[in-house]
């Protein structure tokens, strides 16, 4: 829907409204499903051509910015319901967290900001890693180099953006680097596209 409006008046970028309590919230979402650093780096301030320029203020105080200059704002009947994770983490688990400390807020933004720095890293790395090892073959393959394998075998974090990058099931490609742990697995590997 967004899109389709964007295409109607010839916008470059969308603005949401997420702020920091979004970004915490998500960051739990993510903790409690698993999913790794890049999950963990939360809502980025910017994903291809979504901007979100309000991520480093919380509700509080854009709640208290739209009133001091009179700004209404509808809230979504649904934000009210326990129904859903986010819910849940709103309304238990952030004030929990607010009542240890009052700096919980900014202190967990600056560790999402750290997470985020190690996965722009390890996106980076698994880029570097596929320029260094990966080969275009004929009929839209590309080779890999056993010894790079091996390499990946070492890191799987790494392991799993590069596989990633290429479209394949990180967890599955997981096991793969597994088969090739044994001494008589020799020459180069080739992987289709």
């Amino acid at each position: 829907w967004f899109e389709e409006i964007m295409a109607e008046t010839c916008a470059d970028h969308l603005l949401t409204a997420h702020h920091l309590n979004d970004r915490l919230e998500t960051f739990f979402i993510h903790l409690l499903r698993g999913s790794g650093v890049k999950g963990l780096a939360s809502i980025p301030e910017h994903n291809d051509y979504i901007l979100r320029p309000l991520l480093g203020f919380t509700r509080a105080e854009l709640e208290a910015y739209a009133k001091t200059i009179g700004l209404k704002w509808r809230e979504d009947a649904s934000n009210a319901s326990d129904d859903y994770l986010r819910n849940r983490i709103r309304h238990h688990l952030m004030p929990e967290m607010l009542n240890l400390s009052p700096d919980a807020l900014p202190m967990a933004a600056r560790s999402i900001d750290f997470i985020g720095e190690a996965n722009a890293f390890i996106a980076q790395s698994a880029e570097k890693f596929a320029e260094a090892h990966l080969t275009a073959m004929p009929h839209g393959m590309l080779r890999l180099p056993l010894y790079a394998l091996k390499e990946l075998d070492q890191s799987h974090t790494l392991a799993k953006y590069f596989f990633e990058n290429l479209g394949f099931d990180p967890e599955g490609m997981l096991a793969v680097l597994d088969l090739i742990g044994s001494p008589s697995h020799r020459g180069s590997g080739v992987a289709g596209k």
